[in-house]
């Protein structure tokens, strides 16, 4: 049956979302055709008498504005009582707004806007009063009498007329073809106008991420495609920048190597790199390598190379990613396409009944089906996996261009300030693999004289300086009896304070202190024992030199173990008390004749009387433990292990306790009420709730005390299996690029 319209109806379709435009235009033309216009917008605001007939007029132009309101714009302005009101609010919500790109690409001002209006002709005026109303059939029916429009700049806000229809786009998807036969037809002038930002209508196409566009604009003016905006930006880098990705490639395939090579200094096409690799887009940045070798070596507009850019993204490798167990399992199990649950259509016959039915189900599988990648965090380690395969192949570029480069061009290139921004940074993949089957970290100094060695001490990279493990006794040797411009040796670096970005990823100043002990400790392993007593420039051995930089975390960390053993103290001494005096109060009660407990022989009575022993017990060691604590001398060597331990031993037996309180609490319950199951039910699930409290809040502390004390090192003398693998897979690419075609 045919959509049925009441016979009065003022518009065809009611305001909504989507058709502010069209439905504007025609609530005003019936305003104007019934004279109630002047109410919603007079000409003098200010000036109203507010007689009976103006009210009848506001009344009839707000009825008219409210019954052409559909049900979810109606409640913008129920309650309102003035037709220009209502009229203003709808147009302020609804009426399609340039973009938020804008906002970043232009900016607008009352004096920017006056100077514009004073330079410009006459004939604009209709167009640009077309452009504030959006009338787009009388800007096409303007500009088809005159294209030249199009080199016109805005009044309002001095934007290029082309660069406001192509953000309009964004807002109004109906201009998308008129803009295109613009593109093809108007006058090339337009295309190469700059804004105030100097950006042309390709790098305004770029940043929207329109490639129909871009395509009009390269095909009639090419040259574009090379041309900075005020930023250096080329256009593809643009694109890159505001994460339009596949423009991004469209653009790099269209832009002329010359553009982007070391022949126009590079600063282009190296741009493009480190751009490429700070949004993860790294095909682009393997192509321009594979291409310019030589760009590895070329500063971008900020003065970085690609190399050093790739230094400062640990992330870009797996070991910049800290995984748990089973998401480790998941990365390195092979992932193709049987990743995903693939369900085939099995409705190939005649749409009944049960093939309907059987299509629906087939559908809420697959919809399932392709959740469960993005649930299990599957889809995220996949693309995390692609990124690092091709970072791989990144670094295997930028190592085929340093083979064959001579000092003053890897340092021009800044390729040692890479080598030491990775090792401060904790990329480790990128020191093995740039240096591919060469491990030669130790040659290149900073500007302090430290190699990169003492680099990995100072900034607590434990797997970096591991690396010294496989060197041979006489580079060992040679390594650790070095000293900086300071007359530092390693040992006096180790008795630096970490930086704060690596103490704060330990919990409490304890642990801190721990960890800067167990530097110490293990460096102390590799150096010579006359190291020991060196003095640097400060006059002062490693051991002062690490006390005096250690004084406030030794004040913290001991500030903090006296806290923590005053907090828990109280409640181990609580909890003997009370367990202490219910010992002598059993349930029951003793027999007169006797003196022994009614329960005496009851399982339930037995297991009551046993776990308040136990809870009697650990609470008693808990509160002398942490006495321990409390009285203890906090010399520095007593945070390496006898702390902690006593910590964990606290920690322990308080938790046993309570949980040992709880269940000698529950077996009374049970003794007493064993014939009433709705008391104890309740009784055993608030039971489970402090125990369940206190594993949330105090068990992650004792189980990283636990770790960080009697754990696994954090120096790893089998770091040759590691390097090893890292090591094959730069002679894996070696052996494709070998078996490429020429």
């Amino acid at each position: 049956m045919a959509k049925s319209v009441m016979p009065n109806a003022i518009v065809l379709e009611v305001l909504n979302k989507h058709n502010y435009v069209d439905w504007s235009e025609i609530v005003q033309s019936y305003l104007e055709a019934k004279g109630f216009w002047d109410v919603v917008k007079p000409s003098n605001p200010d000036d109203h008498d507010h007689d009976e007939a103006w009210r009848k007029k506001n009344a009839a132009a707000l009825h008219a504005i409210k019954i052409s309101c559909g049900p979810d714009t109606l409640p913008v302005i129920r309650g309102i009582r003035s037709a220009r009101t209502a009229w203003d609010i709808l147009e302020a919500k609804f009426k399609p707004q340039l973009p938020v790109i804008v906002k970043s690409l232009y900016r607008t001002g009352g004096d920017q806007e006056k100077n514009a209006n004073n330079g410009h002709d006459k004939q604009y005026e209709p167009f640009f009063e077309a452009l504030k109303k959006n009338e787009w059939k009388t800007i096409k029916e303007l500009y088809t009498d005159n294209p030249n429009l199009l080199k016109a700049t805005l009044p309002f806000g001095n934007i290029p007329v082309l660069h406001h229809f192509l953000l309009m786009t964004k807002a109004m998807h109906n201009v998308e073809d008129m803009l295109v036969e613009m593109l093809q037809t108007g006058p090339t002038e337009a295309l190469e106008m700059k804004n105030f930002r100097g950006a042309t209508s390709l790098a305004v196409a770029s940043a929207l991420g329109i490639i129909r566009f871009a395509e009009c604009i390269v095909q009639r003016r090419g040259d574009l495609v090379g041309i900075p905006n005020d930023l250096e930006w080329i256009p593809v880098v643009v694109a890159l920048g505001f994460g339009r990705n596949h423009m991004a490639r469209y653009l790099y395939s269209v832009t002329p190597l010359r553009v982007l090579s070391t022949d126009h200094d590079g600063k282009h096409g190296a741009t493009l790199i480190t751009k490429s690799i700070e949004v993860r887009n790294l095909d682009i940045a393997i192509d321009l390598l594979r291409r310019h070798p030589d760009l590895t070596f070329a500063k971008d507009i900020y003065g970085r190379s690609p190399v050093y850019a790739v230094a400062c993204a640990p992330s870009l490798f797996y070991s910049g990613h800290e995984l748990r167990f089973w998401r480790r399992w998941i990365y390195n199990t092979p992932q193709g396409d049987d990743i995903y649950i693939n369900i085939p259509n099995q409705n190939d016959g005649q749409a009944t009944g049960k093939n309907i039915l059987w299509s629906v189900l087939m559908g809420f599988l697959r919809a399932l089906a392709s959740l469960v990648p993005k649930l299990l965090g599957i889809q995220h380690l996949q693309e995390m996996k692609l990124v690092h395969v091709r970072a791989t192949e990144l670094l295997f570029r930028m190592h085929k261009a340093i083979e064959t480069a001579d000092v003053n061009k890897m340092k021009d290139g800044l390729v040692y300030d890479a080598l030491f921004e990775a090792v401060d940074r904790g990329n480790f993949d990128f020191i093995i693999k740039l240096s591919g089957v060469k491990i030669e970290l130790q040659q290149g100094f900073d500007d302090k004289s430290r190699n990169i060695f003492m680099r990995a001490i100072q900034s607590r990279q434990a797997e970096i300086f591991s690396l010294i493990y496989l060197e041979g006794d006489e580079i060992k040797l040679s390594t650790s009896v070095m000293e900086d411009k300071f007359k530092n040796n390693l040992l006096h670096i180790a008795g630096m304070l970490a930086p704060p970005r690596v103490l704060n990823r330990i919990s409490g100043a304890t642990l801190q202190m721990q960890r800067e002990l167990q530097w110490f400790k293990e460096v102390e392993k590799v150096v010579p024992s006359s190291a020991l007593t060196s003095e640097n420039f400060e006059d002062m051995t490693p051991r002062d030199y690490f006390t005096m930089n250690h004084k406030d975390l030794v004040i913290a960390g001991e500030k903090w173990m006296k806290g923590t053993a005053t907090s828990c103290t109280v409640v181990g001494a609580l909890i003997v008390t009370i367990m202490f005096a219910v010992a002598f109060q059993v349930p029951g009660g003793n027999n007169q004749d006797t003196g022994y407990p009614i329960f005496v022989n009851k399982k339930l009575f037995k297991v009551f009387i046993v776990s308040d022993a136990i809870s009697l017990f650990s609470s008693t060691t808990s509160v002398l433990t942490f006495l321990g604590i409390l009285t203890s001398r906090y010399s520095e060597e007593d945070f390496l292990t006898s702390l902690p331990t006593k910590m964990i031993v606290g920690l322990s037996t308080l938790f046993f306790s309570i949980a040992t309180m709880i269940i000698s609490f529950c077996a009374v319950i049970f003794i007493m009420f064993r014939s009433a199951s709705w008391i104890l039910i309740p009784v055993v699930l608030l039971a489970v709730i402090p125990i369940a409290l206190f594993a949330w809040m105090q068990f992650p502390l004792l189980v990283e005390i636990f770790m960080s004390t009697y754990g696994p090192s954090i120096f790893n003398r089998k770091i040759g299996i590691k390097l090893k693998s890292l090591v094959d897979e730069m002679l894996y690419l070696e052996k494709l690029e070998k078996q490429r075609p020429a």
